[in-house]
């Protein structure tokens, strides 16, 4: 008996999925002939087994072609950039290995379709990829209109009106004309552009002086408009009684701060006249009621002519007088009507309504208290602030007798005066 012989064969190359597997030689390379099975598969890993054609002492042999699957390159790239940016190269091994070469070369100024190909003998893929080359874009901003010194800033909008994100720089300044930058965020294709916001100087209104006036003048209304053009109002309302700061608000629209005007208001000298004796002479006197100093007296009768310079001055007739009294600013006038002058305690009255001597005229004397006692002592009229009152009726309203009556006089100056005065009615 022979023994049996086993064929043997050249081993045959791993092959790619899909690629071209020859016929399998059907003699051993120790002369054995038959046949293998199953049939070639190009695309998977397969162990085939060679059966000897019968009359052969062979044995069966096995055989087996690597099949490797066909694998596609695979990458993670920014696939993205700005025109003119500066592109890396592109990576020549794949994500899971693959070697190979890149076409065409890089164009920063397109979009273009790059083909990766596989190094010989690596089952693998040619495969694309695309990259993206975007414009670049100019940020455009609403132009911001003129601001007045000091007023509200709203913050820049940080997102252009096409889209670009970014930030500003410096911070905004409301009180100096200033020229922003904006840097777009990284990742988009802006460029960097620049905003100058202008900021007005506020100008101070000017108004020309007001001259102090005396209390009670007419006062002109402020000017609306100052001498360097801005329009406003003014608060509060004009006074010409009393001194008094005025603000001047300007309208808005115009860059303008506000301004202040007092209007000094002098106040007027205030006195009071009255017809006194001095002696036996009958004055006008002005008396102060607001201790004014360096005042100036001047007075004036009927015909407006000057007949004094000093606080008082004598008069020799009745009628209408006048002062005028002034402090160096301002000045006022009085008039004051003289009705009597006569200095004297009247010797008698003769009150029979003739208009004469009718009554114990004591006006201009300044009298307290004034007392009439009858021939008996007994006191028949008395009266507080004596003027002209006492025309020969008692304080009962009796009318008196004709004959001597005694009186006593007190003055407001605090001195008296006793004496006789006769009552006559029938002349």
């Amino acid at each position: 008996m022979n023994p049996n012989n086993i064929p043997t064969f050249s081993p045959v190359s791993s092959i790619c999925s899909g690629d071209i597997l020859s016929p399998l030689p059907t003699n051993s390379l120790n002369g054995i002939t038959g046949t293998w099975s199953p049939v070639l598969n190009n695309t998977a890993t397969t162990i085939y087994t060679f059966t000897p054609s019968s009359n052969q002492c062979s044995t069966t042999s096995n055989l087996t072609i690597n099949v490797t699957p066909i694998s596609i390159p695979t990458f993670t790239v920014v696939n993205s950039y700005c025109r003119g940016s500066l592109i890396p190269d592109l990576p020549t091994t794949s994500n899971n290995g693959i070697i190979g070469t890149w076409s065409p070369n890089i164009n920063n100024t397109t979009t273009t379709i790059y083909t990766f190909i596989p190094n010989v003998g690596q089952c693998s893929l040619t495969t694309t990829l695309t990259l993206n080359i975007n414009s670049i874009e100019t940020p455009s901003f609403i132009p911001i209109d003129p601001i007045c010194a000091g007023a509200i800033l709203e913050p820049l909008s940080t997102t252009s009106v096409n889209g670009i994100s970014g930030t500003w720089s410096p911070a905004l300044n409301n009180t100096l004309t200033t020229e922003y930058s904006f840097t777009p965020n990284l990742g988009q294709c802006g460029t960097p552009v620049k905003l100058t916001i202008t900021v007005i100087p506020n100008t101070t209104p000017i108004f020309d002086p007001i001259s102090p006036i005396c209390s009670g003048d007419f006062l002109s209304p402020l000017p609306n408009i100052s001498i360097n053009g801005i329009t406003g109002f003014w608060s509060p309302i004009l006074d010409n009684t009393i001194t008094k700061t005025y603000n001047f608000t300007p309208s808005s629209g115009q860059c303008a701060t506000s301004q202040t005007v007092t209007i000094l208001v002098n106040s007027i000298p205030e006195f009071s006249i009255s017809g006194v004796c001095d002696g036996t002479d009958f004055v006008l006197s002005s008396s102060q009621e607001n201790n004014s100093d360096n005042l100036t007296y001047s007075w004036y009768n009927a015909l407006n002519e000057k007949i004094g310079s000093s606080p008082t001055v004598k008069i020799t007739q009745k009628g209408n007088y006048s002062v005028e009294v002034e402090d160096g600013k301002c000045k006022a006038s009085k008039d004051f009507e003289v009705n009597s002058i006569f200095c004297e305690i009247p010797k008698g009255i003769s009150p029979n309504n003739d208009q004469r001597n009718d009554s114990f005229d004591l006006r201009n004397l300044t009298v307290n208290k004034l007392e009439i006692f009858d021939r008996y002592g007994v006191k028949v009229y008395s009266k507080l602030n004596y003027q002209n009152e006492w025309d020969g009726t008692s304080d009962k309203g009796q009318k008196l007798p004709d004959g001597t009556y005694y009186y006593v006089v007190e003055f407001k100056s605090g001195k008296s005066k006793t004496g006789w005065v006769y009552l006559n009615r029938e002349n």
